[in-house]
């Protein structure tokens, strides 16, 4: 039985025995998370990055976005922090540019 609380390297270990698919198989996928700033969102960045993902931040407000860079740096997670409003009319399209054109991740 997989824990929650068990170190996620063993955990990922055991998944790759049983046969399983899952974004954490893969070493260092990327978390795109949007309303990191606070929340679900930072909740999730949390977990990714206990996982064992890198982490693409984004939110309006970068100081809450950086302030979790922050805390989550001793994951060992790569992090990049975008500030975007993703409601204001071209926000989508012009993150997905940014994040198809970054090399990734761009602190670790």
């Amino acid at each position: 039985m997989l824990t929650a609380d068990e170190p996620h390297p063993e955990r990922h270990r055991r998944e790759r025995e049983k046969g399983w698919i899952s974004m954490t198989t893969s070493p260092h996928p990327i978390a795109l998370i949007t309303g990191a700033s606070a929340g679900i969102g930072a909740a999730l960045a949390r977990e990714a990055a206990n996982d064992g993902h890198d982490l693409v931040l984004v939110a309006r407000r970068r100081e809450p976005m950086e302030a979790l860079a922050a805390e989550l740096k001793s994951t060992g997670a790569g992090i990049t922090v975008i500030p975007a409003d993703l409601c204001a009319p071209g926000a989508a399209a012009a993150l997905v540019k940014t994040v198809s054109n970054a090399a990734w991740p761009s602190t670790r």
